[in-house]
């Protein structure tokens, strides 16, 4: 079975460990606690569970990765994924 995180990093260039690019990391780091704060989440009090983000490159890749952190988190639940063709 095929690793959609695997196959589409290579398509982000930013989806690599924070030594390989420091600034792009603190930029998203700072803009995950802009938008959490915008909605309201919790990113100040340690003692409740904090909010946190990943930037992707598109939709697409934010939801095959969102796919693949599901299957890890639940990895006994079933879920199917249906491809519709795009046509011409």
């Amino acid at each position: 079975m095929s690793n959609p995180w695997f196959n589409l990093s290579s398509d982000n260039p930013n989806n690599v460990a924070a030594e390989a690019s420091p600034y792009t990391t603190s930029v998203e780091k700072a803009v995950g606690i802009q938008l959490c704060k915008m909605v309201g989440i919790n990113v100040e009090d340690k003692s409740k569970p904090q909010g946190w983000g990943h930037i992707t490159s598109c939709g697409s890749v934010a939801n095959l990765e969102s796919v693949w952190a599901g299957n890890v988190i639940f990895p006994s639940d079933t879920f199917t994924i249906t491809v519709s063709p795009v046509s011409s």
